[in-house]
């Protein structure tokens, strides 16, 4: 298998063996890049395969994929090309939407199209092998994990740009507004080599919205516990194509005061349940959006800036709630791009500032005995990327089909992070984080044997500056600490076209290591002793996959392997604080499957199924099952065109799964079936001949389950959703 190892700890002899062998094979691959694309074919040869080659050519985010995954020109979306690494599609010509391959198992989730959507979370909860944790209904925090992963082993990216950052390693997807971005790529078991930045057990990565055709889109919706809001969106596209302006605005309010059922932390013993409405949860978002791009012949460049504000109540859980504290996250963010006009070289550079504040006026969040009062911690991220990805073809045979050819990607990054953190009158002194990372890969396609292999190797390097804070506030202050961190981080794909365009085999091997955040590695003044002594994570992931594409409908199966070694846990070392230590390990198997299609009539179906053995190996809990992990998952949904009219059902099933480490049966969540409807009308020439609008209804949790992801945590039962677009 691929092998990622730290520089600070004493690798197995089977890493070393494995080492021995990656590091060659990566300067072989390149090699083989260079031999093969000087050669010529022998005279007289005749090609290995009488099949012609791939039709599909190498696609990345452009224009034509955009309009494709939007939805434009009234066709159903195959595939959004990814912005870093290059990613093949083999799709069927007409009819359902196919399914990409690259360097990792890849799915796409168009986003802007789901009218009737709440959030961001809720659309990618229904993603195969991707689950969300959330913690409470529409605004509250919500983590994706991935194959039975962390969430802080999950990478979060804004247009191939990680976002998360060193303070707690994870991002809440209640804090990036849907109606920002076009698609997610979904990537499972790796992170890419050519995102640079860091390894994981997968990513998800948001692709913001460009300008695709001139003109404007409107948007209001309501529906219920006082949810109302709205976006407006401007584009301009010049005649030729090639420059765009796209300029948007939203806002959202909700109260959040729906009814559930306490079960007072007992499932199974009805006796002691009560209905009761949540309290302290409504919040106010607003934000914009701006995005201009332009190019010539020989360079593109882009530039894009955003703003971000949300404000609202922070509920706490049932059993500590905290009736009046408040919070407010503050997000302002920048990009530039330039690059060439077939991304054939590439520059990007994010920079970004977050400010947030909590408000807890009587000390009902800490829990401390304290007096209460704001915390404000401040943000700011700048990070630069440069990537060349030259390509060369490997000459033809006598009959003039084409050998193969190969892509090299070569680049680097780097970033730096400042946190600073502010209680009352006390500040906290600024940690900073300084990383570096290098990334080669070479993606070879064989058209002969229809064999495409993808090596990559990614180095990451980062040091940490931090005067660490005490474990509690009225603790002495420690001394200064330094931290260093290296590794690196190999990745393998092969996919083999076992069918021309019908049949396709793909496996995928990575090892990666998590870098412990700051509050693991530095503590926390909420009660969280720092541990300098951490080690990363090592993540191992493999999976072997199945795809098949025909006309109407696409299948594609896999079955994974996913591991982590020294995962970090929280252990209580006092009575009111808790240390982080290398004391986990974990494994998840399963299998993921996926279909879509079309029906006769222009019916579209799509289903997911995801069915995983998440067990904790750790000393203290070796067999049990990892929490809030279920180990099935079914989505399947159906649309319906009957003239201007669209009728959607969808069904969510999970299985029963625990809600502790030691999997106590008192407190494992019952399995659960939500069922969704939806019916849209559509009005053309509303406006203008070129204009239409569409009115959406929907009915989310028809059955009115009674739905917990995280004990504490309620969600709402039913609810209806209205949405009217103009465009």
């Amino acid at each position: 298998m691929a092998l990622v190892f730290s520089s600070r700890r004493k690798t197995s002899r089977f890493s070393q063996r494995v080492s021995t062998l990656v590091g060659p094979a990566v300067v072989g691959a390149v090699l083989l890049f260079t031999v093969l694309a000087t050669s010529q074919p022998a005279s007289g040869e005749q090609p290995t395969s009488p099949d012609p080659p791939p039709s599909s050519p190498a696609v990345t985010a452009s224009a034509d994929s955009l309009t494709a995954a939007l939805n434009l020109d009234g066709t159903e979306a195959a595939f959004f090309g990814g912005l870093v690494d290059t990613i093949f599609v083999e799709a069927s010509p007409i009819g359902a939407p196919g399914f990409a391959s690259g360097p990792a198992i890849l799915t796409v989730v168009p986003l802007a199209q789901h009218a009737a959507a709440g959030d961001l979370a809720e659309l990618l909860s229904q993603t195969a092998g991707l689950q969300v944790r959330r913690y409470g209904g529409l605004g509250a925090p919500s983590t994706p994990t991935i194959r039975g992963s962390s969430g802080a082993q999950v990478v979060v990216m804004l247009d191939g740009m990680p976002l998360a950052d060193a303070q707690d390693g994870t991002i809440d997807l209640a804090n990036l507004p849907l109606e920002r971005f076009a698609a997610a790529e979904v990537y499972r078991g790796l992170v890419p080599a050519g995102f640079g930045g860091a390894g994981g057990a997968g990513a998800v990565n948001l692709i913001s919205q460009p300008a695709i055709t001139s003109g404007a889109d409107v948007r209001l919706f309501a529906g219920s516990f006082g949810d109302h809001g709205g976006r407006l969106l401007q584009d301009w596209v010049s005649s030729d194509g090639r420059r765009s302006l796209h300029a948007l605005v939203h806002g959202r309010s909700i109260d959040n005061d729906f009814g559930y059922r306490d079960h007072n932390q007992t499932f199974y013993n009805a006796d002691d349940d009560s209905n009761r409405t949540r309290r302290n949860a409504a919040f106010d978002e607003w934000g914009g959006y701006l995005d201009g791009r332009l190019e010539n012949d020989r360079v593109r460049f882009g530039a894009a800036l955003g703003t971000f504000r949300k404000e609202g109540g922070r509920p706490g859980p049932l059993a500590y709630e905290s009736p009046h504290a408040s919070v407010r996250y503050e997000l302002v963010d920048g990009r530039l791009t330039v690059a060439h006009p077939h991304d054939r070289w590439r520059c990007d550079l994010l920079a970004s500032r977050r400010q947030e504040y909590l408000f807890d006026p009587l000390g009902e969040v800490s829990g401390l005995g304290t007096t209460g009062g704001t915390t404000h911690g401040v943000s700011e991220d700048l990070h630069g990327r440069l990537s060349w990805s030259p390509a060369r073809e490997f000459g033809t045979t006598a009959t003039g089909w084409p050998r193969g050819r190969a892509t090299l990607r070569l680049g680097g990054s780097a970033r730096r992070q400042w946190f600073r953190q502010r209680f009352e009158a006390a500040t906290e002194p600024l940690r900073v984080r300084s990383g570096l990372s290098a990334f080669s890969g070479v993606q070879v396609e064989l058209y002969g044997p229809r064999v495409t292999l993808h090596p990559a190797v990614r180095w990451e390097m980062s040091e940490d500056h931090f005067p660490p804070v005490p474990d509690l506030p009225w603790l002495p202050e420690p001394p200064a600490e330094y931290h260093r961190y290296d590794a690196f981080s190999p990745s393998f794909a092969a996919i083999w076209e076992a069918v021309a365009g019908r049949f396709f085999i793909e496996s995928h091997l990575s090892r990666a290591m998590r870098q412990p955040t700051w509050v693991e590695l530095f503590g926390h003044r909420g009660g969280i002793a720092g541990n300098r002594e951490l080690r990363p994570e090592t993540v191992r992931s493999g999976d072997l996959g199945l795809r098949l594409l025909f006309r109407q409908f696409n299948v594609r199966a896999a079955a994974f392997v996913h591991r982590t070694d020294d995962a970090i846990v929280f252990l209580q070392n006092s009575q009111r604080t808790s240390k982080a230590e290398n004391l986990g390990r974990t494994r998840s198997r399963g299998l993921e499957f996926e279909a879509n299609g079309v029906l006769p009539g222009g019916a579209v179906w799509s289903t997911n199924l995801t069915w995983q053995q998440a067990v904790d190996r750790s000393v203290l809990y070796d067999g049990k099952d990892i929490p809030l992990l279920p180990p099935l998952e079914v989505f399947a949904r159906l649309e319906v065109p009957v003239g201007p009219w669209r009728g959607a059902a969808s069904v969510i099933h999970e299985a029963a799964n625990y809600r502790d480490r030691y999997n106590h049966e008192i407190d494992q969540a019952p399995a659960r079936t939500l069922l969704n409807l939806s019916l849209a009308r559509s009005l053309r020439g509303f406006g203008g001949p070129q204009r239409s609008l569409t009115v959406t209804g929907g009915i989310i949790n028809l059955t009115d389950n009674d739905v917990y992801d995280v004990e504490g945590f309620p969600l709402p039962g039913r609810s209806l959703r209205l949405s009217i677009r103009w465009r």
